[in-house]
């Protein structure tokens, strides 16, 4: 399988990311059944496989721009600041997708730090069949000058036979106009 590219892995989120993925996964959010009160003109949503029938749904911003990808999707505020890479895999080839990510987004940056030097966060839900592999970094640009959150998440169903991945960077100093629209898409995630 091919992977998305360094120039696909185009991608910014916020650096709360983390915790907001895993407050959304041990609080139940991803729990079948459960869905936010939106207003549907305020979303557009991405699902997969297809919308009559989802495994996985987000719902983004209806002023964002989404793209169709050969692996998901592609996200992007109005501004350009806040985007992400909405990306299916297989769920055998996952841990692989996984790495070839962290490789070609580690290839963009002078410096990224994954995990505070430790494995990455795996939180596994037996009663819903669910695992969460959260996987985190902190990066500077070329020049040492812009600092970034980078996070990568990925969501597998053991009755499934795809994952999800969220694939997030962005300038730190991008949180304070995009955190509440980035916790949103975050609290929106819902795998049946």
């Amino acid at each position: 399988m091919k992977f998305p590219s360094p120039a696909a892995v185009r991608v910014k989120t916020f650096t709360g990311i983390r915790i907001c993925l895993f407050a959304v996964f041990v609080v139940g959010s991803l729990i079948p059944d459960v869905s936010l009160a939106v207003d549907s003109e305020s979303v557009q949503t991405f699902s997969f496989p297809e919308e009559s029938k989802p495994d996985f749904t987000v719902d983004f911003p209806a002023d964002w721009k989404m793209k169709d990808t050969e692996e998901g999707a592609y996200v992007e505020s109005p501004d350009q600041l806040v985007a992400m890479n909405v990306i299916m895999v297989e769920k055998a080839e996952a841990e692989d997708a996984q790495e070839s990510l962290k490789k070609s987004v580690g290839e963009r940056f002078k410096e990224i730090f994954w995990n505070g030097g430790n494995d990455p966060e795996v939180n596994k839900d037996d009663d819903l069949g669910l695992t969460a592999i959260f996987q985190n970094a902190q990066a500077s640009d070329g020049e040492g000058t812009e600092k970034y959150s980078v996070n990568l998440v990925t969501y597998i169903r053991a009755d499934g036979d795809k994952a999800l991945i969220l694939l997030c960077q962005t300038p730190l100093r991008a949180l304070d106009k995009h955190a509440d629209a980035m916790e949103a898409v975050i609290k929106s995630i819902k795998v049946r």
